[in-house]
């Protein structure tokens, strides 16, 4: 694989794990004002240098530092990451899953309705040997916020099993303080969504690509 450098002003890492590979996966928030994307990448334990960026969809890439009308917005990138290896796969190339999402909905997802649930999107990418393809995207969404949040957030996931089910953490605070909700769910495959199973709101369906 090639090094690739990466910005001095997109080095804000939120979650990372440790691949089967021995290499360590890393997501960044990346930082709008430094017009500094956000990025996916891997990392060699021994040197830090990169050794691969992920593909990541146009629509999440801000189109401006001021007003943009797409993109992750300032500071609810991907803060999550997870991966999905098969059991006895440590030192060897069988191609593995990855998992991220946003922590809120991107610019052009946004309503600023508070009766309303947002949307964020979630990413379901296959590593291989010399291969990072980015095979789904989903509607992952958040629950409400609470009155007087200040943030509220998607900030970890983490997969607990091989047939598509994760644990997600999401995490407000605000005017009452902070307050954390773990939720399971499923991955949708047939249908493109995902499935909050302790929670009372409808699937959502896949994104169009927009």
């Amino acid at each position: 694989m090639r090094v690739i450098p990466t910005p001095r002003a997109a080095s804000t890492p939120k979650d990372l794990a440790l691949s089967p590979r021995n290499t360590l996966l890393v997501t960044s928030e990346g930082d709008i004002n430094h017009n500094a994307p956000p990025f996916i990448g891997e990392f060699d334990r021994a040197t830090g240098q990169v050794l691969t960026t992920f593909r990541i969809p146009e629509r999440f890439l801000p189109d401006a530092i001021d007003s943009p009308t797409r993109g992750v917005r300032e500071n609810l990138s991907f803060e999550s990451l997870t991966i999905n290896a098969a059991p006895g796969t440590a030192g060897q190339t069988e191609p593995f899953r990855l998992f991220t999402a946003t922590e809120s909905a991107l610019v052009q997802d946004y309503n600023e309705d508070p009766t309303l649930p947002l949307n964020n999107r979630f990413l379901h990418y296959l590593l291989g040997e010399d291969q990072s393809t980015l095979i789904a995207e989903y509607a992952y969404p958040l629950d409400l916020e609470p009155t007087g949040a200040v943030s509220n957030g998607l900030t970890e996931l983490l997969v607990i099993d091989q047939g598509g089910h994760f644990l997600a953490l999401e995490r407000t605070y605000g005017l009452q303080g902070f307050g954390v909700k773990l939720y399971q769910f499923g991955h949708g495959r047939r249908y493109g969504y995902l499935h909050h199973r302790q929670s009372q709101r409808r699937p959502q369906r896949r994104f169009p690509h927009s």
